[in-house]
């Protein structure tokens, strides 16, 4: 995708489901902080990424990510 990503939408969840954070910028990265700005705990968190390509063809992944500090 890289570069020719037009639309992107990360969203972390807590392990209770909770929405923590969203990143949209295609160049951009989760910090680790909440929302709120607070710093998220070392756990697991998993992630739903959605994008749109130059061409308008969506994507979609799910998984999980270990927060290590």
């Amino acid at each position: 995708m890289g570069s020719r990503i037009k639309d992107l939408s990360i969203q972390i969840f807590n392990r209770w489901g909770e929405l923590i954070a969203t990143v949209t910028d295609p160049l951009g990265s989760w910090d680790g902080t909440t929302k709120s700005g607070n710093i998220a705990q070392e756990g697991v968190y998993t992630y739903t990424l959605r994008a749109r390509d130059l061409n308008l063809k969506d994507y979609e992944f799910y998984g999980s990510i270990f927060l290590i500090r």
